[in-house]
C-alpha cells in the first residue's frame, strides 16, 4: 500500500472535523477524492485508507476504498434510515451487489448540518457500447437485468406483493372508482396531463435571446414529438391503472439506469449496484423500463438528425438539401433496423435476464415499455421547462452548469428523435 503522504494521491479531504469524528476517521491516514454527485444535491467522497484501514484507523479488514456520502440538504432522517435498512436487508438475503453500509443500518449520522453515510466502495464501470459488438451489449443488458432482478427478489417480501402504495393518488375523476395503481403509472399520467396543459400556454422559445441554441433545438424536438405520442401514452397508462390484473408493488430502485449498474471492464460480470436515492415502493416494471431505455440511449448518437448547430428550427420543417435528401432514405432504414434491434434483441434479453432471478409477467414487461417511453418524453419536457425558466431569470445558470445540462439534454433529444420518429423528411 502506498504511503498516504505519496504525492501521486489526491490531496487530503476538506472534510469537516465533525464528520471525521462521527465516523472515527483519522485524517492523517486517508486521502479523499471528491466525486460528482449528479443533480440530486448529494456530495460524494471516495476515501483511500492507508494500510487497509477502515473506520477507526486500525487494520479492521475494511475495504481499501470506501465512500462517504453527504445526503442532500433537507433529507429526512427517516428517509436515510429507510434506504439503509432496505439495502442492508438485500445484502443479508444474498444480494451482495449492494454496497455494505459501514455502520449500523438504523444509525443516521448527522454532522455539520447534513446527514451522512459511510459505505463500501463498489469497483467497476458502466457498460460501454461498441458498434462493432452489439451482441456483447445485448448479453450485458441481460446480466444487468439479472442483477436488478436479484435485488427485487431479495427485498420482495419486505412489503405485500400487491398492496396499494400509501402515496397512490387517483388519476381518474374524483367521482370514478377504480383500483389503485402503481405510483410510477399514476405519476407519469399526471405529469403528461400537466405538460399537455403547459405546452400550449408556454410561448415557444424559438427566437428567444436568453435561451442557448441547444435548448431551442430541444424544445423544437419536444413540440414535434409531443402531439404524436402523448395521447397514446396517456391511454396506455390509464389502461394499466384500470386493469383488473394485480400489479406487484415492492421496494424497487426507480433510478435504475445505465450509470448505476457497474461492470468489470470486459462486461462479463456485474460488480455492483449504486445510488439508492430513489428507492421506494413501486412496480418492478419501472426498473426494467428505466434500465432498457437508458442502455438503448447509449447505442445512438445521431447529431446530424438534430441539425448540428442550427438555430432551433423544427427538424420536421427544415429545408433538406439534395445531398441530404439522397442519404435520407438510407438513414431512415438504419433507424428502422436499430428500432427492430431494440425490440427483437435488447428487450428480450432484459426480460430473460430479470426472469432468471424473480417472477416477471408479460403484463409487467409490456408496462415496462410504456413506462420507459413516458419517462423519456417527460424527461425531455422537464429539462426544456427547467432550462427555459432558468435562462429567463436574473441569475441564470453559469457556463459550467449549462454545459453539463447541455450534454444530458442533447443526448436525450437525439435518443427521443431516433426512438419516436420515423422519416424526418
Amino acid at each position: 500500500m502506498p504511503d498516504p503522504r505519496s504525492p501521486d494521491l489526491p490531496p487530503r479531504p476538506s472534510l469537516p472535523a465533525a464528520v471525521l469524528s462521527a465516523f472515527r476517521l483519522d485524517a492523517a491516514k486517508i486521502r479523499a477524492e471528491k466525486l460528482d454527485g449528479g443533480f440530486s444535491g448529494a456530495l460524494l467522497y471516495r476515501l483511500r485508507h492507508a494500510g487497509g484501514a477502515g473506520q477507526g484507523g486500525g487494520a479492521t479488514g475494511a475495504p481499501k476504498f470506501t465512500v462517504l456520502r453527504r445526503w442532500p440538504q433537507g433529507t429526512a432522517a427517516s428517509r436515510v434510515r429507510e434506504v439503509q435498512t432496505v439495502t442492508a436487508a438485500a445484502r443479508r438475503r444474498g444480494c451482495t451487489l449492494v454496497p455494505a453500509t459501514l455502520h449500523d443500518a438504523d444509525e443516521v449520522v448527522a454532522a455539520d448540518g447534513y446527514l451522512w453515510q459511510h459505505s463500501d466502495w463498489v469497483p467497476g464501470v458502466p457498460c460501454a457500447f461498441s458498434p462493432a459488438e452489439p451482441e456483447a451489449f445485448v448479453c450485458a443488458i441481460g446480466r444487468a437485468a439479472a442483477a436488478v432482478g436479484r435485488f427485487h427478489a431479495a427485498v420482495a417480501d419486505l412489503t405485500p406483493h400487491t398492496a396499494a402504495s400509501p402515496h397512490a393518488e387517483p388519476i381518474v375523476p374524483a367521482h370514478s372508482v377504480g383500483p389503485p395503481g402503481p405510483p410510477a403509472v399514476i405519476q407519469r399520467y399526471q405529469r403528461l396531463r400537466y405538460f399537455d396543459d403547459w405546452l400550449p400556454r408556454s410561448d415557444s422559445a424559438c427566437g428567444s435571446a436568453s435561451a442557448p441554441a441547444w435548448a431551442l433545438r430541444a424544445e423544437a424536438t419536444l413540440r414535434m414529438l409531443w402531439p404524436r405520442h402523448v395521447a397514446r401514452l396517456q391511454a396506455a397508462l390509464r389502461n394499466a391503472h384500470e386493469s383488473e390484473a394485480a400489479t406487484p408493488l415492492q421496494y424497487v430502485l426507480r433510478d435504475c439506469h445505465h450509470g448505476h449498474i457497474l461492470f468489470d471492464r470486459d462486461r462479463l460480470q456485474v460488480t455492483g449496484l449504486i445510488d439508492f436515492d430513489a428507492l421506494r415502493i413501486d412496480t418492478p416494471a419501472t426498473d426494467l423500463g428505466r434500465l432498457v431505455f437508458s442502455f438503448a440511449a447509449c447505442t445512438t448518437a445521431s447529431q446530424e438528425l438534430l441539425g448540428g448547430e442550427g438555430q432551433g428550427e423544427n427538424v420536421s420543417q427544415r429545408p433538406i438539401s439534395p445531398a441530404i435528401a439522397t442519404g435520407l432514405e438510407a438513414a431512415d432504414a438504419q433507424l428502422d433496423a436499430w428500432r427492430n434491434w431494440l425490440r427483437e434483441a435488447l428487450w428480450p434479453a432484459a426480460v430473460a435476464g430479470i426472469r432468471q432471478e424473480c417472477s416477471f409477467s408479460d403484463q409487467q414487461a409490456n408496462l415496462a415499455i410504456v413506462l420507459g417511453e413516458a419517462t423519456t418524453l417527460l424527461a425531455l419536457a422537464n429539462w426544456v421547462k427547467w432550462t427555459k425558466e432558468a435562462c429567463s431569470t436574473d441569475s441564470p445558470p453559469g457556463p459550467a452548469r449549462l454545459d453539463s445540462i447541455r450534454n444530458r439534454v442533447e443526448a436525450l433529444s437525439q435518443f427521443a428523435i431516433n426512438y419516436f420518429s420515423s422519416a424526418l423528411s
